[in-house]
């Protein structure tokens, strides 16, 4: 396992990277807003290269037994795990995420996303059905190129949602990274090349929306997918209190920077939207005192109490180290708080009561409910919420059928006679 991280070059470039210079971009370390690399993204043309390429190889890759396609898979895990602590530096530095998590939690996902579905593979059976005078076959065919648009959070975790479940079913796919955290996706990609045949899984770089729209509006791009009380309070607070904020290459750092500064100031605005509607700062952890980190896009972890369900931080989603506490009386009012909101993923529930943790469960309307414990990374169980919080659902089963389209195929079974229409006897 390869635990050294190779020199960034000052300029990366890709095979799908523009020869333009405005298309540019730099990849910041959060912690130190210093400059890792400059990436050459991509542009109309690169991607429309991109979009004839896939089309290529898919040609030839639908038709790969699924069985190979398995192994190929298989072997992609085995690869990437040969660089596992590689691609946990790099979304260390480029996300700031703490590097035993990145290494634990994101990159040990993505393995174990190639592992699973290139397990299933070569299981997605056709469905037979006997009528008597007619037999019909309904078998999984892929859509063909398709499109993954991550976001800056949990790269490896999105590629792993999206790519595996895709290439398992026959199609080729077309990424485009964050353009925040970029560098952990590619170097992913540039690993799994070594395993696949050309150009069934490509990245295309870039800043801005001119690529992804380009990709989504190409008419050879068949499918895309895109991508948060007294007693309790004095001990939450106690933990906030706590939290490590820092390096995250340091094993004793809990939380890192936001990925960037853009993102540090819109959760500092949470934070004074907060303090002006009404809210309480109940419990702040510390922010990093070291100079090397003066620059960095830290938050300090905050906790609100005095929350009403129609503050601003209580119904919007700001993807920082800030928690609010909400106040309810009954079981129908925490469900009633819950259920108000245009987003549905997550739900926890902490309880000694399982049968009472069941009849909650079933009233809440998100995709994903933990019983005490909360474990996302569980491959092989449906991942996906309600409302605003996204369609369809990845990492189980149901994923690889949704990568494919039902085709349906009858002929005569020569056990009966086919009934027809009168007129093809009388007029034919």
């Amino acid at each position: 396992m390869s635990s050294s991280l190779p020199a960034l070059p000052k300029l990366m470039t890709t095979k799908w990277s523009s020869l333009n210079d405005s298309n540019n971009f730099d990849v910041v370390n959060p912690a130190t807003g210093q400059v890792l690399t400059t990436v050459a993204g991509g542009d109309i043309d690169t991607a429309a290269a991109a979009v004839e390429a896939s089309q290529k190889a898919f040609n030839s890759w639908r038709w790969l037994p699924p069985a190979q396609r398995a192994g190929l898979l298989i072997q992609c895990s085995e690869a990437l795990e040969k660089h596992s602590e590689e691609l946990a530096r790099l979304l260390c530095l480029e996300n700031g995420k703490p590097y035993q998590d990145a290494l634990l939690f994101d990159v040990g996902f993505l393995l174990g996303a190639f592992r699973y579905f290139g397990s299933l593979a070569d299981k997605l059976p056709d469905q037979f059905f006997d009528r008597g005078s007619m037999y019909a076959t309904v078998m999984r065919e892929p859509y063909g190129v398709c499109v993954g648009i991550l976001p800056f959070n949990w790269p490896p975790i999105h590629l792993g949602g999206k790519l595996t479940p895709c290439l398992a079913a026959g199609n080729t796919m077309i990424i485009k990274p964050g353009d925040q955290t970029p560098l952990t996706v590619l170097r992913a990609v540039e690993i799994l090349q070594t395993v696949l045949p050309p150009d069934v899984v490509i990245a295309v770089p870039a800043r801005g929306p001119t690529v992804p729209q380009a990709l989504v509006a190409n008419p050879a791009v068949r499918a895309v997918s895109f991508t948060v009380h007294d007693a309790f309070v004095d001990k939450l607070s106690a933990g906030v209190r706590k939290i490590v904020t820092g390096n995250g290459m340091d094993p004793k750092t809990h939380v890192g920077p936001c990925v960037n500064k853009v993102s540090q100031e819109r959760v500092l605005r949470y934070i004074q939207k907060g303090k002006e509607e009404g809210a309480t700062v109940a419990a702040q952890g510390a922010l990093p005192s070291s100079p090397e980190f003066q620059n960095g896009s830290f938050v300090a972890p905050t906790l609100f109490i005095n929350v009403t369900p129609q503050m601003t931080i209580a119904r919007e989603e700001m993807f920082g180290p800030v928690s609010v506490v909400i106040k309810f009386s009954t079981e129908d009012e925490a469900v009633s708080i819950s259920n108000d909101s245009v987003y549905g993923l997550t739900a926890v529930l902490f309880s000694k009561d399982h049968e009472r943790c069941l009849r909650v469960a079933r009233k809440l309307d998100v995709g994903m409910i933990f019983f005490n414990q909360y474990n996302r990374a569980v491959l092989g169980t449906p991942f996906g919420g309600a409302n605003h919080s996204g369609y369809g659902r990845e990492h189980c089963i149901d994923t690889l059928r949704e990568w494919t389209r039902a085709k349906a195929i009858h002929q005569p079974s020569g056990l009966h006679a086919v009934p027809q229409w009168r007129a093809v006897k009388d007029c034919l």
